[in-house]
């Protein structure tokens, strides 16, 4: 609200009668009052808006701080955009063994995947079905669709990979294909 409304409402709230009506320094003293109150209700909205980190900045230091970022798979950030990725990727990691779950920690990091999963042929696959072997019944393929721009360096995107194996079981394999990104 501007400092008029405030004083407007506040005004409305003073007893009705003369004697309240020509009280000018009384309204000047609201109207200062009304400032503070105005300027109070801003920082209100403010502190709706860095409640979610997507859209924090003030606070983005004090959420880096709780998730203890950056670390190994969060390197110093550039910019406020990728510290916000970075900060939302580490809340929402959770834990989750979905494929959902995998996509959405790469999707806060700006990414767009695929995930591909290698089941053994087996008397119950259809002849469309893939000739994997048990061996690959551990092994699972995280096809990279698109990438922030910058992020793809060197043929690799570090920060995904090391998020990705991080949430990874421990029994698993996983493998990164890059080939959407290099044609």
């Amino acid at each position: 609200m501007t400092p008029e409304a405030h004083t407007q409402g506040v005004i409305k709230l003073l007893p009705k009668g003369d004697l309240w009506d020509g009280l000018e320094t009384l309204k000047l003293v609201l109207a200062a009052w009304a400032e503070e109150l105005s300027r109070v209700d801003g920082r209100m909205d403010d502190l709706l808006i860095e409640s979610d980190p997507a859209r924090a900045v003030e606070t983005l230091e004090d959420y880096e701080r709780v998730l203890g970022l950056p670390d190994e798979c969060m390197p110093v950030a550039a910019s406020i955009e990728e510290r916000q990725q970075a900060v939302l990727a580490k809340l929402i990691a959770a834990g989750g063994q979905t494929i959902a779950y995998y996509k959405a920690l790469a999707r806060a990091l700006g990414y767009e995947i695929e995930v591909d999963e290698f089941d053994p042929f087996t008397t119950e696959s259809t002849t469309d079905d893939f000739l994997y072997d048990e061996a690959n019944a551990t092994s699972w393929e995280v096809r990279i669709v698109s990438a922030p721009e910058g992020r793809y360096i060197d043929g690799q995107c570090l920060d995904l990979e090391c998020v990705i194996t991080r949430a990874n079981q421990s029994h698993l394999e996983v493998g990164f294909n890059y080939s959407a990104l290099e044609g």
